[in-house]
């Protein structure tokens, strides 16, 4: 089963990755367009998203800080984000790769121990990033930007041509 959840995180890492490349040439007016029923602007949700992905590695690796230096500043640029998706991506599929169980671990939800398993911090990174690129791709969309496809059958197919994530 490490196999399954590895191939999973490897896709969540390549379409947050793939995303944030195809976001980083775009105008500032589009980066900060906010539609309603959206989370925020692109760039709002992009911050987002990768902040949250830095928690999600701190819950499962030891000695991880649990939030990037730049969390309550302005976005800290495409490079930055580009780097830590890359580097909690790998995280969480090197987490994934030596997963021998459900082990149990304490979380920390705001200052507020809340016992759960390793599942809990890998479904929600998951599901999380999921929700937000969608909303990304909509926002896109709607402002006539035709975003990239993300879906296990285009990462199936980078996967062959490359070898791997």
């Amino acid at each position: 089963m490490a196999d399954v959840l590895t191939w999973m995180l490897e896709h969540h890492t390549w379409a947050n990755i793939r995303l944030a490349r195809a976001c980083a040439d775009l105008d500032d007016d589009i980066l900060d367009t906010a539609l309603d029923a959206m989370t925020g602007s692109v760039r709002h949700m992009l911050h987002h998203i990768t902040e949250s992905e830095v928690w999600y590695v701190s819950t499962l690796v030891p000695g991880q800080p649990t939030a990037p230096p730049w969390r309550d500043g302005p976005f800290p640029g495409f490079d930055v984000i580009l780097r830590s998706l890359r580097e909690t991506g790998e995280a969480l599929v090197l987490f994934a790769d030596d997963l021998t169980g459900n082990d149990p671990l304490t979380v920390d939800l705001d200052g507020t121990p809340y016992q759960a398993t390793v599942a809990f911090p890998l479904t929600q990174a998951i599901i999380h990033a999921g929700e937000h690129r969608t909303e990304i791709q909509t926002t896109l969309s709607r402002q006539g930007i035709e975003p990239p496809t993300l879906d296990a059958w285009t990462f199936q197919s980078y996967r062959r041509t490359v070898g791997s994530a």
